[in-house]
């Protein structure tokens, strides 16, 4: 027990930076038209390497939503940069922690910002349901 306590608490994974590089918003009002209860959600991931750095990746994750109507759509890109700090680790469990761990972390401020932009005068904001990042990977 004493061995589980004295391990380092820190996670091997750092974001070191996030932000959006797009917020995108439309709605078309149509006057006495029906609320809109459903979306169609599509999910985006691409890993890029910083200059050929084997620790450090930006993730680009991208969600557009839109409903049949097409009176409502929504567009966010966010942008993190994580590295991985463990000399124990192989290159593929690495790549695994980008793709699991990295997105995992990016989704709840994804999350945030689509409730924020969809909180207009007349629509019901949308909550965004929590995903499975595996399932995620096995669409792309």
């Amino acid at each position: 027990m004493d061995n589980v306590l004295n391990k380092s608490k820190n996670s091997v994974l750092q974001m070191k930076d996030f932000y959006f590089s797009l917020l995108e918003f439309d709605q078309t009002k149509k006057i006495g038209g029906k609320e809109v209860s459903s979306f169609t959600v599509n999910y985006h991931i691409e890993i890029k390497g910083i200059d050929k750095d084997p620790v450090s990746r930006e993730i680009i994750f991208s969600v557009s939503l839109g409903n049949a109507e097409k009176t409502i759509s929504a567009k966010v890109v966010a942008n993190g940069y994580f590295s991985i700090e463990s000399d124990e680790l192989t290159d593929e469990e690495k790549e695994n922690i980008f793709k699991l761990n990295a997105v995992a972390i990016m989704f709840p401020f994804i999350r945030s910002q689509i409730s924020l932009l969809t909180t207009q005068p007349g629509i019901t904001p949308v909550m965004l349901q929590p995903i499975d990042v595996n399932k995620l990977w096995d669409k792309e």
